[in-house]
């Protein structure tokens, strides 16, 4: 087309490469204005177009500080899948925590949390992209407390019809189990 100079891109500056998915080859014509005998012609661009990560997440993972230490080890084995919900393309994963610190690929596992809520945020970018074709999604891994149990003592009391059973009043058990006032 450029040799015949058909299908000119009348705008360079707004070309959208429709009729061509995914990539385009553009073949430039330059040519002297004063002689048009004088020219240059050849495939010098190619449009391509890579496919965006579909944003995902926020992923959240929940699990207990059970020594009530404020650390606790939690499993990130599966989060890039989680992220990935199902996407097939090839992606990498660049993560950094919310302090603005890089963080390994793929995450340690365990990852080792000593904060109540401990965010991550991921950029994940399709492969073949240079890294132009970017979405950032995030993790947050929640410390709950975990919960403690006070002892209390047995409730007895006498068989009076001998029968084998007893109505207790347990409407204080939940507090008592608690250690609420």
């Amino acid at each position: 087309d450029a040799l015949s100079e058909n299908n000119e891109i009348s705008d360079i500056g707004n070309y959208q490469n429709i009729g061509y998915p995914n990539g385009q080859d553009i073949y430039v014509r330059v040519e002297n204005s004063l002689n048009n005998e004088c020219l240059a012609l050849g495939h010098h661009i190619t449009l391509n177009v890579e496919a965006l990560p579909l944003p995902t997440g926020p992923v959240i993972i929940e699990q207990c500080d059970f020594g009530n230490d404020g650390v606790e080890f939690f499993d990130t084995s599966g989060v890039e899948s989680q992220l990935m919900m199902g996407q097939t393309e090839t992606i990498t994963f660049t993560y950094e925590d919310e302090y603005g610190n890089p963080l390994p690929s793929p995450l340690p596992n365990p990852l080792e949390v000593t904060e109540p809520i401990y965010n991550i945020f991921v950029t994940m970018t399709s492969a073949d992209s240079n890294e132009s074709c970017t979405q950032v999604s995030s993790i947050a891994f929640i410390m709950g407390t975990a919960i403690t149990i006070d002892p209390i003592n047995d409730f007895m009391a006498c068989d009076t019809d001998q029968d084998g059973q007893h109505t207790f009043d347990t409407s204080t058990l939940e507090t008592d189990l608690l250690g609420n006032p």
